[in-house]
């Protein structure tokens, strides 16, 4: 299983790769066992370009480390628009670091 996470799901999404609740459409009983992710594609209950998002058990939000070394809380209640660009670098986006 791949490691690659994305900034196009918010933090702490419930999402069935990080083993938090699972959309509604997707039995609960299909992610005991994260091997089953192949499976879940197959049955056509995650599209195959899924990625999912960061999450942490940290409440209100994660921890993330930046390319400068320092890591840093993000809340959950981050701008959209925020969040996503941190995640792009490539998109020409200079964020103030009082925006997150």
């Amino acid at each position: 299983m791949s490691s690659l996470r994305n900034t196009g799901v918010p933090i702490n999404f419930d999402d069935p790769i990080t083993g938090n609740t699972a959309p509604a459409r997707i039995p609960v009983s299909r992610l005991t066992d994260l091997s089953e992710l192949s499976s879940l594609v197959k049955d056509g209950l995650l599209p195959p370009s899924y990625v999912g998002g960061f999450s942490s058990r940290h409440p209100g939000g994660a921890n993330f480390l930046f390319g400068d070394g320092s890591v840093r809380f993000l809340s959950q209640k981050i701008r959209t628009s925020v969040y996503r660009s941190l995640g792009n670098r490539a998109d020409g986006n200079l964020i103030s670091d009082d925006e997150y």
